[in-house]
């Protein structure tokens, strides 16, 4: 069973349109608000978290990583060193109103430090030029002694 995660019910409506085929087969998709300290990940071998620490935090993401015994943690940050605005410029920006309230730059290092706090080791590490000069950096983990 694979786990879908958002806070936007309307975008797990369109995640539902989109994967009808899967859905109550193998993907379930729940709402919830990982800031919440109440909020769980549920158990699962694999976390795919592209651009959500930034609005979780770092201490709070691998929290509730590892309470879930996630076996691998791949995460893509912002590479806040660009300093380029978080949300691009898009006909679509005014849906992003008051995220920057919630948005926190996500250290790369600070990430793998609390990482290891939690037996995970940095297993890859790549980044990716934009072309609207931002970088995003993939960093992926694994849990020591597991798998």
């Amino acid at each position: 069973m694979f786990n879908g995660i958002d806070i936007n019910q309307a975008y797990l409506e369109v995640c539902t349109k989109r994967f009808c085929w899967t859905i109550g087969k193998s993907l379930r998709l729940i709402e919830t608000d990982l800031s919440k300290p109440e909020s769980v990940i549920p158990q699962t071998d694999l976390i795919i978290a592209n651009l959500l620490i930034e609005y979780v935090g770092i201490k709070t993401f691998c929290k509730k990583a590892a309470v879930a015994q996630t076996q691998y943690v791949s995460c893509v940050i912002q590479d806040p060193d660009r300093k380029q605005s978080f949300v691009s410029e898009s006909p679509y920006q005014s849906a992003f109103h008051g995220i920057g309230k919630l948005h926190q730059d996500v250290d790369e290092t600070k990430l793998t430090d609390e990482m290891a706090l939690y037996r995970y080791t940095q297993v890859y590490r790549e980044s990716y030029d934009m072309p609207n000069s931002k970088r995003f950096v993939r960093l992926d983990y694994g849990l020591e002694g597991k798998g």
